[in-house]
């Protein structure tokens, strides 16, 4: 069928919003976020910048997120990239994640929720 990208809400932003509240109610969020930093540090993945591709030293990923720019709590958002197959014959849709980028949110003066802002994106093979 082939490749397709979308953004996953995985933080709620809205406290009203019940049924993202649901949604997300059995979802690690902090696991998930953790082990990706956690691999990153340990040289297993690879973290990048999400418009160049230019893959991020160690020291560098640990910069980023010194510097105060964001932290793991605000991380709401998570990009895919997907292959997605057609099993004709069992009528079944397989998925592969070939690339995943954390966001992290952006807020108004306001307190109304901007957007969300790239930490670094994840190549999969």
């Amino acid at each position: 069928m082939g490749k397709i990208t979308y953004d996953t809400i995985i933080l709620n932003p809205n406290k009203d919003d019940t049924w993202t509240t649901e949604c997300l109610s059995k979802f690690e969020r902090k696991k998930l976020i953790d082990d990706i930093f956690d691999a990153v540090y340990a040289g297993k993945l690879t973290a990048m910048d999400y418009f160049t591709r230019k893959k991020y030293s160690i020291q560098e990923v640990k910069a980023m997120e010194a510097s105060g720019e964001f932290t793991r709590d605000k991380i709401g958002k998570i990009q895919f990239d997907e292959q997605w197959y057609w099993d004709e014959k069992n009528d079944r849709l397989r998925k592969k994640v070939t690339a995943m980028t954390l966001g992290y949110e952006v807020w108004n003066n306001d307190s109304t929720l901007r957007g969300h802002k790239p930490v670094f994106r994840i190549e999969f093979n």
